[in-house]
């Protein structure tokens, strides 16, 4: 695992060393940290919102991954927990009421694109294209005091149904235990450094 600095340094958390700087090769929205894996489809989001106060605790689950989903008609939420503060000794709990995480399925289309100067086509642009199911783990760190919400997002691919070999490479992340720890190692590497940041 390796730390790594979020905007500009004003947060950090943890996520594999495979993991690089997506805003270093493509534009990135300022409100967004993006990282991909350099080894597999993975990728990990970090997201600062406008606190949504009408959203409860109990709701925020659904809410979050429904408006993140790229069609609601193909996902769902599979499980939700509240962290325990315990599990969070990076995040002042006079500043963060709540840290709600998820695991969901969602099907996308995803198409990453390929590497500059490669040839168009072929299968592993086919299979690209073709609908993914991808699992996702979200944590949502409620702030209210900071009029903001916080979500720590894990994409994890699965290759199209009937895609192997190596037109799968490149289209499908790691297995669910592997992703459910680095999902894990994410929201509890996660710190704030300068809360100045949501002034």
């Amino acid at each position: 695992m390796q730390r790594v600095e979020l905007y500009g340094g004003a947060m950090e958390t943890q996520m594999p060393s495979s993991f690089l700087d997506a805003s270093t090769f493509r534009e990135v929205p300022d409100h967004q940290e993006v990282w991909i894996s350099s080894e597999c489809a993975a990728s990990v989001i970090v997201e600062i919102l406008e606190h949504e106060g009408a959203v409860s605790d109990e709701a925020a689950p659904e809410h979050f991954f429904m408006d993140y989903a790229d069609s609601k008609e193909d996902a769902e939420v599979l499980s939700s927990v509240c962290v325990p503060p315990t599990d969070l000794p990076n995040l002042d709990p006079s500043i963060v009421r709540s840290v709600v995480s998820l695991r969901a399925r969602q099907k996308t289309t995803k198409f990453r694109g390929a590497p500059q100067g490669a040839p168009e086509g072929g299968s592993a642009v086919s299979a690209d294209r073709q609908p993914h199911e991808v699992n996702v783990y979200m944590s949502i760190v409620r702030m209210p005091g900071k009029n903001s919400d916080i979500l720590i997002i894990l994409n994890n691919p699965k290759p199209p149904p009937g895609v192997t070999g190596e037109a799968a490479e490149g289209t499908q992340g790691v297995d669910d235990t592997r992703a459910e720890e680095w999902a894990s190692a994410a929201v509890k590497g996660f710190k704030v450094n300068d809360w100045g940041l949501f002034v």
